[in-house]
């Protein structure tokens, strides 16, 4: 039974992955609160990045959940320790609280990078 347990044991211990947190594009934040803000004001924020990557880096995919979130992001190579900003735009036409979700893929991982924004969005 030991021998078992120390077989299962080694097993599941080779087949774990590691995570080198330095991979990949580092967020200062991954969540941006807007806090409450005024109908028809400006919606625009940004997600700011550093490619800690040990080589270049594309984000290959971008799907926010919801049509009332714009993104843009530069679409080109993003090198070894570059930095750079993703911006969003949030429709602050409806009113009422939110919670949105930007989902990005990079090509150095197919592990997703999941930014979310949330607020209030209110009369006066």
């Amino acid at each position: 039974m030991n021998n078992l347990l120390i077989l299962i044991t080694l097993f599941i211990n080779l087949n774990l992955t590691v995570i080198d947190p330095s991979e990949g594009l580092s967020f200062q934040s991954t969540t941006i609160d807007y806090g409450k803000i005024l109908i028809s004001s400006d919606g625009k924020r940004q997600f700011d990045y550093t490619n800690t990557n040990k080589k270049s880096v594309f984000i290959t995919s971008s799907k926010p959940s919801c049509g009332c979130v714009v993104i843009k992001y530069n679409e080109n190579e993003i090198k070894k320790g570059e930095s750079g900003v993703i911006e969003v735009y949030y429709d602050t036409r409806r009113l009422g609280k939110f919670t949105k979700t930007i989902t990005l893929t990079t090509s150095n991982s197919d592990k997703e990078i999941v930014l979310t924004i949330k607020g209030e969005v209110v009369n006066n």
